[in-house]
């Protein structure tokens, strides 16, 4: 009986420790290894190729069609002078239409009344004379236009640019996880992981609210609008990562 009980206990011991060992083993498996995150940013800037201009012609009529038929024929007048310019009807795209009443508050009936209507026709124009943006803004005023809602410069590709930005990210990380390392006295190894963190495009347009502001000026006392020069900033294209380094 004491032989059994022996040999029993000694089955028990080693399975404990043979689950003991694996439970080490085990836990040492799940070390995770010493890291250093950093993140990376590159800019890449580059002279935009492309303008989008916005213009709205506004025309009133006593009536709805009157407006209307005043409107299309201003508009008409407006897009064949850029087309005059060489601008292309497939770049003459019409962003938005609108009639509606104008209105006058009778202070007799207290009521308000039509005295007429005004139609709205806003269209935008793409052009890749970026440097005749303004040229183009005062042909269109002349023509007809009543107001230039503004400009914006872009690239139109930006996939060819974004990916020296993304070189640039990934090598700043780089020093960044370098100098890290020098400070903490270790080497730094191989990357873990990389992620591209994605980012939108900035950019500044320099000298259009004061080109506008002049034109009104002249317009308002009776002379002739001065040439308008609209300059621009240079697109920065922006790529950001985050790498995970060993060490």
């Amino acid at each position: 009986m004491k032989k059994l009980l022996r040999k029993t206990l000694g089955i028990v011991l080693a399975g404990v420790m043979t689950f003991g060992a694996l439970g080490v083993i085990a836990f040492a498996g799940d070390i995770v290894p010493n890291t250093i995150t950093v993140s990376g940013t590159g800019v890449v800037k580059v002279k935009p190729d492309t303008a989008d201009i916005s213009f709205s012609v506004e025309t009133k009529g006593k009536t709805n069609s009157e407006a209307q038929a005043e409107n299309a024929k201003v508009t008409d007048s407006v897009k064949k002078a850029l087309k005059n310019f060489g601008i292309n009807e497939e770049n003459i795209i019409t962003s938005g239409y609108s009639v509606y009443p104008d209105y006058y508050y009778d202070s007799d009936t207290k009521e308000d009344k039509i005295t007429g209507y005004t139609a709205s026709n806003r269209f935008t124009v793409t052009t890749k004379q970026i440097d005749k943006a303004g040229e183009i803004m005062e042909i269109a005023i002349n023509a007809g236009a009543t107001r230039t809602n503004g400009v914006n410069f872009y690239v139109e590709d930006t996939n060819k640019y974004y990916g020296d930005a993304l070189k640039s990210a990934v090598v700043n990380a780089s020093k960044s996880a370098k100098s890290i390392g020098e400070a903490l006295g270790v080497s730094i190894s191989n990357p873990v992981s990389v992620t591209e963190i994605p980012s939108s495009n900035s950019y500044e347009v320099y000298g259009k609210n004061m080109a506008m502001a002049d034109m009104a000026v002249e317009e308002s006392m009776g002379g002739s609008a001065p040439s308008t020069t609209i300059t621009y900033d240079d697109i920065e294209i922006k790529a950001n990562v985050t790498v995970v380094y060993g060490y």
